[in-house]
């Protein structure tokens, strides 16, 4: 009974020291038509699909790792912002900063309405409130609750104190509060 070769590649080679094109046939089991050729090794489409595969399901974890690590440093620097402020806001109403044409000043108050990702530094007076300066928070971080924390002029303290809850898009949420005292804590990452 003869053997029945498959074909599966036609390939053509060039010896270095000729310049005279051959060719061989290879069949499927790896073995050469003409003798005194070697046989050729090579990866089948299975084992390719295989590689190919593993590579991309490590490209997916390292971009969906990528996302997530942007987007929780995004909320720290939001966070970060916000704490600034509040700082800003306690160290003005300690010294009595009064902004131009305020005649007697109440308080400073941070203010980040319900889904706002605008924080203001107001300067609230006896003739009126003077928005001293607003910053919006980084990488779509936005507060969950109205934030209206109203630091007392030369003695210190708080009106109103409480949490200070902040989240992104993707439901990452850093939650810190502000004392009584005015001390701002530093507060954790809610997962």
């Amino acid at each position: 009974m003869q053997d029945v070769w498959c074909i599966t590649l036609l390939t053509m080679y060039r010896s270095p020291q000729s310049h005279n094109s051959q060719f061989k046939l290879v069949a499927k089991s790896g073995h050469t038509l003409q003798s005194g050729l070697t046989s050729q090794s090579g990866f089948t489409l299975i084992e390719l699909i295989v590689a190919i595969s593993i590579m991309m399901l490590l490209l997916g974890s390292g971009i969906v790792s990528y996302l997530t690590f942007n987007d929780r440093q995004g909320l720290l620097s939001g966070v970060s912002e916000v704490k600034s402020l509040l700082r800003t806001a306690q160290t003005r109403a300690r010294l009595g900063d009064r902004p131009e044409g305020c005649d007697r000043l109440l308080y400073y108050e941070v203010r980040i309405p319900v889904e706002s990702s605008t924080a203001s530094l107001i300067a609230e007076c006896e003739n009126g409130a003077y928005t001293r300066s607003e910053i919006t928070l980084s990488a779509n971080t936005r507060a969950v609750n109205l934030v209206a924390v109203q630091f007392k002029v030369l003695h210190g303290g708080v009106i109103n104190p409480g949490a200070v809850t902040l989240e992104t898009a993707q439901g990452l949420t850093y939650v810190f509060d502000v004392t009584e005292g005015g001390e701002v804590t530093a507060g954790a990452l809610v997962e």
